[in-house]
């Protein structure tokens, strides 16, 4: 349910951002959770998330 933001490339990061901020990405939790916040970030906050998700290493997958 929770995605792994790390180590993401940033352009995939930003895409989804902006797709929740536009309302695109209609998965009931996008509308529950993503919607409301990724309202609230401008380009430049985007593109700032991105760019630090992207340099976070890499985890390992659990369970």
């Amino acid at each position: 349910m929770f995605p792994r933001l790390n180590a993401q490339i940033p352009e995939y990061l930003v895409a989804q951002l902006k797709g929740f901020r536009k309302h695109a990405r209609g998965e009931t939790d996008a509308r529950s959770y993503m919607w409301a916040i990724a309202s609230q970030l401008d380009d430049a906050t985007i593109q700032s998330l991105a760019d630090y998700f992207s340099h976070q290493e890499a985890t390992g997958r659990s369970g």
